[in-house]
């Protein structure tokens, strides 16, 4: 800047004596978008938020774990070989996952961070948590991918549980996908292929699910995106993380299992039938429901929750016939249930009895419990009174019958306790002749000395050590029933070992991106991601044979380039092709080559943003074309750009007369000519042997 003379004395002028620099773009952030347990910090949503991690410890806390999978055990269909079935007493089942129970997102981010994954955005569309179930909606993916829209880092899009959707949803979304990336010019997208768990079967034409994938994704934007074939039998899901629980009710191993010494076990366990706890929890819901109706009907605040009477008495019928057929786990539900509630409908039911029998209490102190032990029973009588109008009011609002009694004074909570202490251990022996109470009887003594221990401890405990003893209580329970029944079933071994490879057979998308980053960091972004081995795979679903690869890496008819993963003997599992979707084109073949450019085009435009509004003459022109030149001559040294000199492997042009004429620059544009030439793998290797003549 030109200083102003007027006072003698000596003015430093500082001037550059360099152009500014272009600073290469980070090549390798994915972006997943799916389904995750919770999506929430510091109480507030992350929902439909694109959101940083690096690591898998970090999304832990964000977004939870994998959702709970549960299989169940069906019939063959036809005479078909399935590679999910299994034979169990001489009996073919075929191992299924429950309806909507299956996603992606978990496991194949695991397999991300595995293969060389590092920095991405996780931007979740819903969540599973507290439900085995959830349905994969394109609309909500759709959302998911439109707010990447304002982040300029990713430059991977990566949708696992897109294969979860119908086919043409699946492309549809997919078509969408590509779009976006073209858009932003930043990106690309990495594809499965849908059911690419399947060997290919081209007769007849619609079963041919690379034709399908071929005719859905469309036309357009194709250079924009790699797809990868087929899916992976992975390790990521160890053994130790398969239980008995997660199987479905419907699965009886009393009947399932064939050995005696688990009969043993199962008949005291019993998965889908009523076990003691349900027994216990639904006996004293019956006790509960004699109670609640004595001398509220004309109290004023009680009226206001007398809309809701019908909804509440369903529930409660619902859950005890429910409990009929309950699981340990179910029963675990209904007591975590009964201890949640809304104030409004504590406030209402609960302050006036609460009161009085926190008086008798205090009254009384010739015996241990004095009047407290009657007021007790008129608790009983109390809360069986009052569950019988309380139809109306939501489900959860049960809960806080029990929750605000045991919040109650510390000797009101410990009379009471005391008293139902004895009431539940006498349960234990309630209609003992049914047989639903059989296969609970071989448990009593246990389940007392746990009733025995957790009510004595609440005497100066809360509802935190109740709800950690009944945690710890049930957790012991059923890992002895698991470890027990490895050791004396086979059948039961096996069976949870076929379940963990259905578990582990997981689209290839997740991994390819570990791949991309890892092959970044290592080589640049210009290696082609191709003759790569992966981690955490044991080997692709379904084998390619060289022949076989023929079609998918070369499609005559549209260009639709599919990448395999094959197993060499010897070698192992390698990702063996590097094209992107746009085939036919010797432009944009190979997606190294599209990724080079994109992180050429992105560093450079972000560095050109500095002269936007710099006048626009000779001065300004040698400045950018320095700046692009010393940028592209790094890159040449590093081996992206293919010449034996710079001059050979980019050119430069800007200037009037040059790639700019007078009215461009009378409206406003600086024109630059960059010219590339982007190194191309070496995709077919032929080495031509022929004779000669001997010479000496």
């Amino acid at each position: 800047m030109a200083q102003r003379l007027m006072t003698p004395g000596v003015y430093i002028e500082e001037v550059n004596a360099f152009p500014g620099s272009v600073v290469e773009v980070a090549t390798a952030i994915p972006a997943f978008i799916g389904y995750t347990e919770k999506a929430s910090r510091n109480g507030k949503t992350l929902l439909n938020q694109p959101i940083r991690i690096t690591s898998i410890a970090e999304y832990l806390p964000l977004f939870g774990g994998a959702i709970k999978p549960v299989f169940t055990l069906d019939e063959p269909v036809n005479d078909a070989t399935n590679k999910n079935e299994i034979a169990i007493n001489g009996t073919p089942k075929v191992i299924a996952y429950k309806e909507n129970n299956l996603l992606y997102m978990y496991h194949g981010l695991q397999l991300f961070f595995n293969n060389g994954g590092g920095t991405c955005y996780i931007v979740s569309v819903g969540t599973y948590e507290g439900t085995e179930q959830v349905e994969v909606k394109k609309d909500l993916l759709e959302k998911g991918l439109d707010t990447l829209l304002k982040e300029q880092e990713p430059t991977m899009i990566v949708i696992p549980d897109a294969v979860k959707l119908a086919v043409d949803e699946c492309y549809d979304l997919y078509k969408k996908v590509l779009a976006h990336c073209a858009k932003m010019q930043s990106r690309v997208a990495i594809l499965d292929i849908h059911n690419g768990d399947q060997a290919r079967i081209t007769s007849p034409a619609s079963e041919d699910i690379i034709a399908n994938f071929r005719e859905l994704i469309g036309t357009e934007y194709l250079n924009y995106a790699a797809a990868y074939y087929p899916w992976l039998n992975t390790n990521i899901v160890p053994k130790g993380e398969i239980t008995f629980d997660n199987l479905d009710i419907t699965v009886d191993l009393n009947k399932l299992l064939p050995e005696v010494a688990a009969i043993g076990l199962t008949a005291n366990f019993p998965t889908g039938k009523p076990t003691l706890n349900a027994a216990i929890i639904r006996d004293k819901l019956k006790d509960l429901k004699i109670a609640i109706d004595k001398d509220k009907a004309e109290d004023a605040e009680y009226k206001e929750v007398k809309t809701d009477e019908n909804k509440l008495k369903e529930f409660i019928n619902m859950s005890l016939n429910n409990l009929s057929d309950a699981s340990l786990v179910e029963t675990k539900k209904l007591v975590m249930n009964y201890l949640k509630s809304d104030e409004a409908f504590k406030e209402v039911i609960i302050k006036e009895k609460q009161a009085d029998i926190e008086k008798a209490l205090l009254a009384d102190n010739e015996t241990e419990f004095g009047k407290a032990k009657a007021e007790s029973n008129e608790v009983n009588e109390f809360f069986k009174k009052e569950l019988d109008k309380l139809k109306d009011a939501e489900p959860q609002s049960t809960d806080e019958l029990v929750l605000s009694y045991l919040k109650g004074n510390e000797k009101v909570k410990a009379a009471i306790l005391k008293d139902k202490q004895s009431e539940l251990v006498k349960v234990l022996k309630t209609d003992s002749n049914k047989d639903e109470y059989e296969a609970a009887k071989a448990n009593e003594n246990k389940l007392k000395e746990f009733v025995v221990k957790s009510f004595g401890e609440l005497e100066n405990g809360n509802l935190k050590e109740t709800r950690k003893l009944l945690d710890d209580y049930i957790i012991n329970k059923k890992r002895n029933y698991h470890q027990g029944l490895i050791a004396t079933s086979p059948t039961y071994s096996n069976l949870l070992e076929q379940i963990r490879l259905v578990i582990n057979l997981l689209p290839p998308s997740s991994a390819m991106a570990g791949i991309y980053t890892m092959v970044d960091n290592s080589r640049g972004v210009w290696k082609s991601p191709a003759n790569i081995s992966l981690n955490s795979v044991i080997k692709p679903s379904t084998n390619i044979s060289h022949d076989e690869q023929e079609n998918l890496n070369v499609d005559a008819v549209s260009g639709k380039s599919i990448n395999a993963i094959r197993t060499f003997p010897g070698i192992g599992t390698l990702v063996w092709g590097g094209r992107t979707l746009d085939g036919n084109s010797l432009d944009w073949r190979y997606i190294n080559v599209r990724r080079t450019m994109i992180m050429l085009e992105q560093s450079i435009k972000l560095a050109l943003r500095s002269y936007v509004f710099e006048p626009n003459d000779a001065n300004t022109w040698v400045t950018v074309r320095s700046m692009i030149v010393n940028f592209l001559t790094e890159k040449w040294k590093q081996g992206a750009l293919a010449g034996s000199s710079p001059a050979d492997a980019f050119d430069v042009q800007i200037g009037l007369g040059i790639t700019m004429t007078s009215l461009d620059i009378l409206e406003g544009r600086m024109l630059v000519s960059v010219k590339l030439a982007i190194v191309r793998p070496a995709e077919f290797i032929v080495v031509t042997f022929e004779q000669q003549m001997q010479k000496s």
